[in-house]
């Protein structure tokens, strides 16, 4: 099996059978389709279910609701792919995905490969195609991929990697994708691009992913200090890249304090001194400031003068 495909879903009848459509229409079938059902309420698992005869590849697995993370693993360890591929149970894969990866699947010559995303509404679907990499990322060079979206349906990754360092998604409430992602890339420097649009994610007002609590966002510092200790502990490499990992806490650490508007304001500012209190810019490289320079200007706003662009 080239490629496992894994999916959580979590009470998304109205969404899921769209995303399986997306799939059963792509030519290539060189695959194994893994579904988590995390404890759903209403009739997700029912659909899926009757979908079953049209997917003969596909495998359905249960679980108490536990969260996306954990759906993720439990699916990881079902998978026999020598690929594996995460999407969100809301989403879209483009029509000629498989036909986009498939070679340099085939080929084995990378541990990963990246491509590009566009955002859709119910109604409509973005003119935007969303780049791999933002302004500035290429100054890192072969650190580039840190400068990523860490939005996991963009990225295919070979299980062999995953399996040698026995990367997992940490159980927390925010940047689970985030700590995957990098903790992947700190095990490997073999990656590619694909130039071309892979992925349609899907914007939907009033979800859980735009909800927010002080006790979630904190949580992002969780998940960045495991990325920390997985490559000091795993991979030994953390000397070599804890100036970008210390920049990429920053920008992490930026985006989650940008949303003040909804959290009262005590519980912001008791945040943004806990956040900012695990910041060590002592120990970053004076150059790797300028390819996260608008990070470094946020920082500078949000800490001395309590203002957010």
């Amino acid at each position: 099996m080239l490629l496992s495909i894994i999916i959580p879903m979590y009470n998304c009848a109205d969404t899921i059978c769209s995303l399986l459509d997306s799939i059963i229409l792509q030519n290539f079938k060189d695959y194994e389709l893994i579904l988590v059902d995390d404890g759903s309420s209403d009739c997700t698992l029912e659909k899926v279910i009757e979908y079953k005869t049209k997917m003969h590849n596909m495998i359905v697995l249960e679980q108490e609701n536990m969260g996306a993370p954990s759906a993720r693993n439990l699916g990881l360890h079902s998978a026999s792919g020598k690929y594996i591929y995460f999407c969100d149970s809301d989403d879209l894969l483009s029509c000629d995905f498989f036909d986009l990866i498939k070679d340099d699947l085939y080929r084995e010559e990378y541990d990963l490969v990246v491509g590009k995303v566009k955002h859709f509404t119910d109604e409509v679907i973005y003119g935007k195609e969303y780049q791999i990499l933002i302004p500035g990322s290429n100054m890192l060079k072969e650190k580039k991929y840190f400068m990523c979206d860490p939005i996991p349906g963009t990225k295919i990754y070979k299980k062999e990697i995953i399996d040698k360092y026995n990367i997992r998604f940490a159980n927390v409430k925010i940047g689970q994708d985030l700590n995957f992602y990098i903790k992947f890339l700190l095990s490997t420097k073999k990656v590619k691009e694909c130039k071309n649009v892979i992925y349609y994610y899907r914007h939907r007002e009033g979800s859980i992913s735009r909800t927010y609590s002080i006790e979630k966002i904190i949580d992002i510092r969780e998940s960045i200090n495991d990325i920390i200790q997985f490559s000091k502990n795993t991979t030994h490499n953390y000397e070599e890249n804890k100036s970008v990992l210390e920049m990429l806490k920053l920008s992490n650490y930026n985006w989650q304090l940008k949303k003040k508007k909804n959290l009262e304001s005590y519980d912001y500012e008791d945040l943004k001194k806990e956040l900012y209190s695990d910041i060590h810019l002592e120990i970053v490289d004076k150059r790797n400031f300028f390819p996260f320079f608008i990070a470094t200007i946020d920082y500078i706003l949000i800490k001395y003068f309590d203002v957010i662009r």
